[in-house]
């Protein structure tokens, strides 16, 4: 169930780690990220190769009883933008939706730590780049879907 909220922009801490909601623009991100907040692009096309493991990331945080819940929204929509450093390892993770926040403090902060643990395989790095972005979707409803 989405918060109610009457501020547009909230911090929420879970275990030492502030989280910033802003309620407008649907978005979530660490306040500790710096990548994402110097305004550079780092966007530059990427192969990041397959298989990913966020399926297996979110079906590790989320049950098939959670995901069930989200199917009350219609199609909700989950958007990251994981920035790596040109090792692959992702640094930072921001959250996006479609309707609305669905997850919880907690669930931000399990998917974050996943994430950060993982090495992309990345490829077509641009030359001279220090940091790559991802740009990833996910239908919430569609977890657990083959």
């Amino acid at each position: 169930m989405p918060f109610a909220v009457s501020a547009q922009i909230y911090e929420k801490q879970v275990c030492e780690v502030t989280y910033v909601f802003d309620i407008k623009a649907r978005t979530v991100e660490n306040k500790d990220n710096k990548q994402t907040k110097d305004g550079s692009n780092k966007d530059a096309p990427t192969d990041v190769g397959q298989p990913t493991p966020l399926h297996d990331i979110f079906k590790k945080v989320f049950s098939e009883e959670r995901v069930a819940e989200f199917k009350q929204y219609g199609n909700p929509m989950m958007f990251l933008r994981l920035i790596c450093d040109t090792s692959g390892k992702v640094e930072e993770v921001v959250f996006s939706f479609w309707p609305e926040i669905l997850l919880t403090p907690e669930e931000f902060y399990q998917l974050e730590q996943l994430m950060k643990s993982y090495h992309f395989n990345l490829q077509g790095i641009p030359e001279g780049a220090q940091y790559v972005g991802i740009r990833w979707g996910l239908p919430l409803a569609r977890v657990y879907m083959k």
